[in-house]
């Protein structure tokens, strides 16, 4: 017999199951006990025949409140009597992936109230997993990312090392830990977990790309020009990579070249601010008037603040930039106050105080290039 139960850390409806088994199952059985001690079934199956594993649908959502506890229980039959047995004689059977071997699960098609309570059933999936195999690399590398993805980072980082620590060349976990070290600050450990990423995959475009980023922020453009054409060669429509050349290419006095790759990462995705606000800067304030277009740095910053809602500090800086490009000074000191009031109450004091510079420029009537 194999028994499984799984608590539900919120409620749910259900709506459709799918079990599965070998040739020697013989009794299904899949219920759910609710916390007033009722028992709901989900199946029931006494003679299963190999031939059904399908998914069937409940003619109405089953509801399952907070708390209930839904277990499977299957019998199985390895002897002579039973028919469907593939082995005369009776021989020992394992789990595997032949229908010669054996199987036990059952899955369900679930729907939860809220995109919350879908983020706490799926944490609440790889926990049920790792208290029952704590050194389960699967478990741990998906609940490390679930974690991380819905802002835990300290917990997910924590599982991530730990998948790591067991398979060092577990797909994903490498670049993932990079991931959430780079949302935690930890740039320098970031930095070495996506150069051990590459190191399990020389060909992994992002994380390529995502260390680029980082040695251009840590002032090394001319190495991370090199994992960026690498990226672009290996994912030319990475709109990450071109934004962190373009800002690699502005970093080494090339902003010229760095406008196509900032255009085109604004194309790639079109409503990510970033690339649209580097380009406005970049058209604003290059020392190279051949680069310069105010007009268009304009339109670049607008698009930038509107898809902002008019609430980042530095999208508004790039927008007030622009309109002193234009010699529309007015637009200028009413925005960069924005910025200004924006990126105090943020305490980004390093942003205020560049802003306060470039207010008393344009107040002056002057373009901060």
């Amino acid at each position: 017999m194999v028994e499984q139960r799984f608590p539900l850390a919120v409620p749910v409806e259900v709506l459709s199951i799918y079990p599965h088994a070998h040739f020697l199952a013989k009794d299904m059985k899949v219920f759910a006990t609710l916390p007033d001690g009722t028992t709901r079934w989900l199946l029931s199956i006494d003679d299963w025949d190999f031939n059904w594993q399908d998914s069937f649908s409940y003619v109405a959502p089953v509801l399952l409140p907070k708390g209930s506890v839904i277990t499977m229980r299957y019998t199985y039959d390895n002897t002579a009597a039973n028919p469907r047995n593939p082995h005369i004689p009776p021989q020992r059977v394992r789990f595997g992936l032949e229908s010669s071997d054996e199987m036990a699960s059952v899955t369900l098609q679930l729907v939860t109230a809220t995109p919350g309570d879908l983020a706490i059933l799926n944490e609440s999936v790889w926990r049920n997993l790792l208290e029952k195999n704590p050194k389960d690399t699967f478990a741990l590398y998906n609940l490390g990312t679930a974690l991380c993805t819905h802002g835990k980072l300290d917990e997910g980082i924590g599982h991530l090392t730990q998948a790591v620590a067991l398979q060092p060349d577990y797909p994903g976990a490498s670049y993932n830990l990079g991931l959430a070290n780079k949302m935690n600050g930890a740039t320098d450990e970031a930095a070495k977990w996506f150069t051990a990423a590459l190191a399990v995959n020389p060909n992994d475009a992002a994380a390529h790309s995502e260390l680029g980023g980082l040695l251009t922020s840590k002032g090394r453009p001319v190495e991370a020009i090199e994992h960026l054409t690498a990226s672009l060669k290996l994912r030319p429509n990475l709109a990450e990579t071109h934004q962190y050349f373009g800002d690699a290419l502005v970093a080494t006095g090339r902003p010229g070249e760095a406008v196509p790759h900032y255009s085109e990462a604004a194309r790639l995705k079109p409503d990510w601010p970033t690339p649209l606000a580097s380009l406005a800067w970049t058209l604003a304030v290059s020392p190279d008037e051949t680069v310069r277009d105010a007009e268009r740095a304009i339109t670049a910053g607008e698009k930038a603040a509107e898809l902002t809602r008019f609430r980042q500090p530095a999208v508004l800086d790039a927008l007030a930039a622009a309109y002193a490009s234009a010699g529309r000074f007015d637009d200028a000191v009413r925005t960069a106050e924005d910025a200004l009031a924006l990126a105090t109450a943020a305490g980004s004091e390093r942003l205020a105080g560049d802003l306060r510079k470039r207010l008393a420029s344009y107040r002056r009537a002057k373009s901060p290039r």
